[in-house]
């Protein structure tokens, strides 16, 4: 073993493990070493962040609490008041702006590719970024 590699040692499921078996039949790969630095050096892999999202479920929770009690004066006095339509349609643009707010700011998609985050050369050495 040259003196620039490591070893791996790798503990998978049994459901990964037949995965990794289809993959490299699929690819037709001689090994697992050959399949795995291949997703090192030509896969692009992707980080979502959703803590936006409990934020935007709390936020549509209570304005459609909001919402039900205004249909719950309206079902039980059977009319609804200019005011009544008016406290809806506010609700409904909250609703939309909450969302959409969240949705831009808080949920985020990160994309790592190994070659432009590292530094590594054509080989997937990191001989450039050593120091």
């Amino acid at each position: 073993m040259a003196n620039n590699t490591r070893r791996l040692d790798l503990m998978v499921t049994e459901e990964e493990y037949q995965e990794l078996i289809r993959q490299k039949e699929f690819l037709k790969l001689p090994s697992y070493s050959s399949l795995i630095r291949m997703y090192i050096n030509n896969a692009v892999c992707f980080s979502i962040n959703f803590d936006g999202l409990f934020e935007i479920s709390t936020q549509i929770a209570r304005i459609g609490n909001n919402i039900n009690q205004i249909a719950r004066v309206a079902n039980e006095s059977q009319t609804v008041t200019d005011y009544q339509v008016e406290l809806l349609r506010k609700e409904m643009k909250t609703l939309e702006d909450k969302v959409a707010e969240i949705s831009n700011s808080k949920t985020e998609l990160t994309k790592y590719i190994a070659r432009e985050t590292t530094g590594a050369n054509k080989n997937g050495n990191n001989e450039d970024n050593k120091g």
